[in-house]
């Protein structure tokens, strides 16, 4: 179905994260025709967001529905498996937790997508936000010089107030993991994915499914770039969380960071020898955007996007740090 100029029909696969399915219903780029999900009350408090919305009392009900794309919630069973299963449908798909799969599961969805040639979209909300679109652009016109330094830095305490952070299977390592994956994903993005030369790990302790789970890792980069990553759950920091990504170059240095705690609110900083300037700050309602860009996308080419593959090597070098 040729989609141009056209209100796409779109089907949720498990409703997922109501801020993005309020995001599309509020932005009329799209119908939001179908949604399943096994919890009687997200389905209800999807519906009051998109009340003419069918219900399907399976996947394959919402699958075989008249669709132009689906979105897949992260509670679905079989993420990987459901998202390829749409792809061979002809049906584009965006992946609202891309971090479930490993890099095996994402080649094979990647390929599927290519093979049909239709378009395959993934979250990485953080792309999104103001203080990251800065860094980007600054960084491209040369504001820093040459990049040869990232910091990604992700630490929390038994504070934190998000009720994500401890709710399995997030709590512990997979929070931590996700939250890694997102900065490095800012690297990779606003250095417009360099080649990774090599990965290290400096150490790793305590299970990978304990709330003490720590980790740091050293990524090498074409060009002579240096990134390390560190994330803890429990190191005692001050604060309920730390989140920061932080690009060094010859001329200074740009910060992505949150504020006081929050896992929403993120500001952006300039670094000068001793001096700082703050350059982004909140509010920035950046929670839904991923997915309403990709069914702006999505209006005008349903077709693969070669984007879509460079979640492999992210995927790849989570895998070598784990």
């Amino acid at each position: 179905m040729n989609i141009t100029n056209t209100v796409p029909r779109l089907g949720f696969l498990g409703v997922g994260w109501l801020g993005q399915l309020e995001a599309i219903a509020s932005s009329n780029l799209a119908i939001i025709s179908v949604l399943h999900d096994s919890s009687p009350e997200l389905l209800s408090e999807a519906q009051a967001i998109a009340p003419d919305a069918r219900i399907a009392f399976t996947s394959d009900d919402l699958l075989a529905a008249d669709l132009d794309g689906v979105i897949v919630g992260p509670a679905s069973l079989n993420h990987t498996f459901k998202a390829i299963e749409a792809i061979q449908n002809n049906i584009p798909v965006f992946c609202q937790n891309p971090f479930r799969m490993n890099a095996p599961e994402t080649k094979i969805l990647v390929s599927a997508a290519k093979k049909a040639d239709c378009l395959l979209g993934f979250n990485f909300p953080f792309r999104h936000t103001h203080a990251m679109q800065c860094i980007r652009n600054l960084i491209a016109a040369g504001e820093i010089g040459n990049v040869s330094r990232v910091n990604l830095e992700f630490y929390s305490s038994n504070e934190v107030d998000e009720a994500w952070f401890y709710t399995p299977p997030h709590y512990g390592c997979d929070s931590v993991i996700k939250m890694g994956v997102h900065l490095l994903d800012l690297a990779f993005w606003t250095l417009h994915f360099p080649a990774v030369l090599s990965v290290s790990n400096e150490s790793v302790t305590k299970s990978l499914h304990s709330p003490g789970f720590e980790a740091i890792a050293h990524i090498h980069l074409k060009n002579r770039i240096a990134v390390r990553l560190a994330c803890s759950s429990s190191l005692p920091s001050g604060s309920k969380a730390i989140v920061s990504a932080a690009f060094h170059g010859e001329k200074g240095a740009l910060c992505f960071r949150n504020i006081n705690g929050s896992l929403y609110d993120f500001m952006t900083e300039r670094r000068r020898g001793g001096s700082h300037e703050a350059l982004v700050s909140p509010p920035d309602a950046w929670d839904g955007r991923a997915a309403v860009e990709w069914v702006s996308s999505l209006r005008v080419n349903r077709y693969f996007d070669q984007e879509a593959g460079k979640f492999v090597s992210l995927t790849e070098t989570i895998a070598a740090i784990e």
